[in-house]
């Protein structure tokens, strides 16, 4: 996932979106914007806390070798990785949407629905433990 990400993050600067001398003069932090990131932001406290509800019933663990060694160190450092990865998600969409890029939405959208989408997936092994 890390590598993934760095990939987006690379292939969207490195493909100028605007010509040298436009200027943009839009307000970048919108409604739109503190959607769009708060959607991801949600989607990765949905999993970090299923993951913590699926792996305290001691009969799931964590799948992604990067992030094991994290879930047993506990919620504050999955929460400090997970939040430096989402910040730096939120800065490239600002600078994307700063310079007036149409696709500033793709990165947080992307992380928030593969975050999401593993927090379900990790609900629904949660419960079918349970029963």
């Amino acid at each position: 996932m890390r590598t993934l990400l760095l990939v987006l993050v690379i292939v969207l600067y490195s493909s100028p979106v605007l010509a040298q001398n436009k200027i943009v003069n839009k307000k970048v932090v919108d409604t739109n914007f503190i959607f769009v990131n708060g959607f991801m932001a949600s989607g990765i406290i949905l999993d970090v806390e299923s993951t913590y509800t699926c792996t305290s019933t001691g009969k799931c663990i964590e799948a992604n070798p990067f992030m094991r060694p994290l879930v047993d160190k506990g919620r504050p450092a999955m929460y400090a990785v997970q939040g430096a990865v989402a910040g730096l998600v939120m800065y490239s969409s600002y600078d994307l949407k700063k310079r007036g890029s149409k696709i500033w939405w793709l990165p947080p959208v992307i992380v928030g629905a593969l975050h999401t989408a593993v927090g379900i997936n990790n609900m629904r092994i949660s419960i079918s433990i349970s029963r």
